[in-house]
């Protein structure tokens, strides 16, 4: 026979927890809000050099230096410029954008030696997602762009 302690434990558990069939298990999935525009290399990988990038965020203008050095590096982030709500890094393989907010529009110019790469202009379609399961937190909404100059 079951203790009046311990039957007490399982009916409180039972009722709070829903019954028996409703375990939720949620994992530590992380996730974060905006939007990720990544540009990646037509010829691989980007050579070194100085470039210049254009970011255009609801007709907000910035625009950036980047470097890439000659040997690469473990997390190279050599750009120099921009609003603190964006981060931008070039690395050797691919152009890194990371946007705090939800912009509608957004477009990206690539240049080297004073020769564009490329250009693209964007309309993000942002999804709200919950990485660790329905009813677990976080909930994140976010856009992912690619595009390759």
């Amino acid at each position: 026979m079951i203790g009046g302690a311990v039957r007490y434990f399982l009916m409180a558990l039972l009722a709070t927890s829903g019954g028996l069939g409703c375990w939720k298990y949620c994992t530590d999935a992380g996730c974060s809000s905006g939007l990720e525009i990544t540009v990646l290399s037509s010829a691989t990988t980007f050579a070194p050099g100085a470039y210049a990038v254009e970011l255009e965020i609801d007709s907000d203008l910035t625009v950036l230096t980047c470097q890439i050095p000659e040997a690469p590096e473990p997390f190279p982030c050599n750009c120099q410029g921009g609003a603190p709500s964006n981060h931008v890094c070039l690395m050797h393989d691919a152009l890194s954008v990371w946007v705090n907010g939800f912009p509608k529009s957004a477009s990206v110019r690539l240049a080297r030696a004073g020769v564009e790469l490329g250009q693209k202009q964007f309309s993000p379609q942002y999804e709200t997602v919950q990485p660790n399961g329905p009813g677990c937190k976080p909930t994140c909404t976010a856009a992912k762009e690619v595009a390759q100059f």
